[in-house]
């Protein structure tokens, strides 16, 4: 006999009945009903803009998110390492796309070392992006 308060398939009537859902960048937080992004969420993400320590910055439903490795106009799928209250750190997965300014970087330890940076990105943008760190900061 089948019980009053279950469907035919066993869920409990009254329930919401929920579409399955895929792994995406945010988690409902159901005392709030907002949606955030947390550590470990896979975003997909278009880089605006270069920081002075030359990260590649984006927004995720309106918070900052900042990555190494992508330059401006790229896209990316990220995992977000870090949460801070208005901005979050992510590690580059996947380039999705590249931007025309993007180059080979001449030096073979570019990306291992640490000791270059934006050499990946074409000479004259790479002034561009100085002569704004110097009016700006």
């Amino acid at each position: 006999m089948r019980d009053p308060e279950r469907s035919s398939d066993g869920r409990k009537l009254g329930s919401a009945i929920l579409p399955p859902i895929e792994k995406s960048c945010y988690t409902i937080k159901k005392e709030k009903g907002a949606i955030e992004m947390q550590k470990n969420d896979i975003c997909e993400i278009t880089a605006n803009d270069l920081t002075i320590e030359g990260k590649a910055v984006g927004r995720v439903e309106g918070m900052a998110v900042f990555v190494e490795g992508l330059l401006p106009g790229e896209r990316g799928n990220i995992r977000i390492t870090q949460m801070a209250k208005n901005y979050a750190e992510a590690e580059l997965l996947e380039r999705l796309s590249d931007s025309p300014d993007r180059v080979l970087p001449p030096c073979p330890y570019f990306g291992a070392c640490g000791g270059c940076q934006l050499q990946e990105l074409d000479y004259k943008e790479q002034l561009k992006f100085k002569e704004k760190k110097v009016y700006n900061h």
